[in-house]
């Protein structure tokens, strides 16, 4: 079933192909295709390329902003792992340890002096931030378990009084950690904390709380974990806490702009696309926050793209162009080799087609030049033969006229003698020897005038045995005598309606001959009150073909001869040319011949 769908299929293209001219399988079936293909490269460069460019850029971005969030984790890994030599140290488990409230002046001393030694003299075998240029610690405090603040670096009373109320706000959610690291954003005074709950480093009174740690950190930090980004970058930073308030915002995008992002994660502003791509971070409720500028992002990938559509839609007009060149140029040669045939109305060297032109032109051209030559040659042969035919056929007909032209005569003398008129006979005899001089002796073509003559010498034979039943009119202008016929033309024509139309009758019998021309061509008129002859007789002579072997014997008796005079006419002047038989009006025949305006001194031609 597929198969013969298949099959089906291919015929009905196959037609539709053959039915389309050059230009039309240029354009209908070439283009089409070409353009479709490079639709399709287009759209899987569109698909593709575009799409796994977006992809690539999306990773990287992604990519980037999650190390970021690596480095923000990273300091306060390593902050974390720095407070230990304070928080472990055996002088603040020592002082913390004693549980005093509240603490004496001496012990408070002693353990800000090492928290300043820590901020300000950091041991060279461990940097807490070795990817920053300046130390962002601002403060350190220490709060007892007993709630009082036992030490801090800090100068200011307003510091020290956020400090304590801070220890007292967060330290549920410190203490919940056992130990871990609490990054905290004070919206207060708009700073950032690190705490620490402080427990005893013996191994069998771990779970004691013994107070807190708390160092505030300058807003760098979030500078330095980001590093350098320029702000024309398709990326930038916000940090944001998971409530949604914008810690520290590094973006060209306003603080609210920033919010609506992280709430909807998609923003469109000043005919830009953004959207966001978070990461928690691992202290804190902290979000590091990556604004995609999208429309910066894919600008390049789509600006290939679009280079490259460009590239393709000028290779369809190049190759477009070199098609319609192509068409032009083969369709140009084709036109020359159709004008070159149709202005050919004979063979020879004039007809030969010569192009100058390689390849399948030059091939075709000799092809058909040799074809000509053949033709050319095949032509003269077969003019030869048919010049040979229509030579041997005039031959037989003149044959078989003068056989049937004595064959009557004779008859008519034979009953001249029958009835004893023995002068008639001798003067019929006179006239038959030179009518029979005339048909032997005689070219072929021969003057109107000595047509006549032939004419008269036969109508004297037959006035002497027909008497006065036979009367004849011959009125023929004298300026068309030199004018060439066919000998032994009319007197058959003559002879048939003498013999044919008169046969069974005893009325009078009247031919009448006559003459007219035109500029091109000589018109005798034949005309007599007989019996007529058959339509089917007509209507046979007057469309004779005589290159179309056509049986005489068809043709009746009486149309035997009339069908030899047609045959002679146009063998010799064409089927423009020869007799045409009418009925009379009444009765009768009336016979025209046609035949071309030749002078005697053109019976060569």
């Amino acid at each position: 079933m597929i198969r013969s769908i298949m099959k089906t299929a291919k015929e009905k293209i196959n037609n539709l192909l053959k039915s389309f001219s050059i230009k039309q399988l240029y354009f209908a079936a070439v283009l089409p295709l070409l353009i479709l293909g490079y639709i399709l490269i287009a759209f899987s460069v569109w698909n593709v390329y575009l799409h796994q460019m977006k992809n690539t850029l999306a990773l990287e971005t992604q990519n980037a902003i999650m190390n970021k969030a690596d480095n923000f984790n990273g300091y306060f890994d390593s902050l974390y792992y720095a407070t230990d030599s304070i928080i472990y140290s055996d002088i603040t488990q020592q002082l913390l340890q004693k549980n005093v409230t509240p603490p004496s002046p001496d012990d408070q001393s002693l353990l800000t002096d090492i928290l300043y030694n820590y901020m300000y003299h950091s041991s060279s075998s461990y940097v807490i931030n070795s990817w920053t240029i300046n130390n962002p610690i601002v403060t350190l405090s220490i709060q007892n378990a007993a709630g009082d603040l036992y030490a801090t670096s800090a100068i200011y009373n307003t510091e020290k009084k956020r400090t304590n109320e801070l220890f007292g706000l967060l330290k549920d959610n410190i203490t919940a950690l056992h130990g871990q690291g609490y990054l905290f954003w004070d919206i207060q005074s708009r700073s950032l904390y690190f705490f620490r709950a402080i427990y005893n480093n013996q191994i069998s009174q771990t779970d004691q709380f013994l107070g807190l740690l708390s160092i505030r950190l300058s807003s760098r930090v979030f500078a330095d974990s980001i590093g350098y980004h320029s702000s024309s970058s398709s990326t930038s930073y916000c940090f944001v806490t998971t409530e949604g308030e914008i810690v520290s915002n590094f973006s060209l995008l306003s603080d609210s702009d920033c919010q609506e992002l992280f709430n909807n994660n998609r923003l469109t502003l000043h005919a830009y696309n953004y959207h966001a791509n978070s990461q928690e971070l691992k202290y804190g409720n902290f979000v590091l926050m990556g604004i995609i500028n999208d429309s910066k992002l894919y600008a390049g990938s789509y600006r290939l793209l679009r280079h490259l559509l460009i590239l393709i839609s000028i290779s369809v007009i190049l190759i477009t162009g070199s098609i319609i060149l192509a068409y032009r140029v083969i369709s140009g040669r084709f036109n020359q080799f159709i004008r070159k045939i149709s202005s050919t109305d004979s063979l020879g060297n004039a007809a030969l087609i010569h192009m100058n032109v390689k390849g399948e032109f030059e091939e075709l051209e000799n092809v058909y030049n040799s074809m000509l030559v053949r033709v050319s040659q095949l032509t003269s042969s077969l003019h030869a033969q048919e010049l040979a035919t229509k030579d041997a056929e005039l031959a037989s007909l003149y044959a078989q006229i003068n056989p049937h032209f004595l064959y009557n005569t004779l008859d008519c003398i034979n009953g001249l003698i029958s009835l004893q008129k023995s002068s008639e006979a001798q003067a019929s005899i006179v006239s038959l020897s030179k009518f029979l001089r005339f048909a032997i002796k005689a070219d072929n073509i021969v003057s109107l005038q000595k047509e006549l003559e032939y004419v008269r010498n036969y109508l004297f034979i037959e006035k002497i045995r027909y008497q006065n039943r036979l009367l004849v009119l011959i009125d023929v202008p004298e300026e068309l005598n030199s004018y060439t016929i066919p000998k032994l033309t009319l007197q058959p024509l003559i002879e048939n309606a003498i013999i044919h139309g008169f046969n069974d009758s005893f009325k009078e019998m009247l031919i009448a001959v006559t003459a007219a021309s035109d500029d091109s061509s000589v018109i005798l008129h034949i005309k007599d009150n007989g019996c007529g002859i058959s339509e089917e007789i007509i209507d046979k002579i007057n469309h004779l073909d005589p290159s179309i072997d056509m049986d005489d014997k068809n043709t009746g008796c009486n149309g035997i001869g009339l069908m030899n005079i047609q045959k002679r006419l146009r063998l010799t002047y064409g089927n423009n040319y020869g007799i045409s038989i009418q009925k009379n009006f009444k009765d009768g025949t009336h016979i025209l011949i046609c035949i071309p305006k030749k002078q005697s001194g053109d019976m060569s031609n």
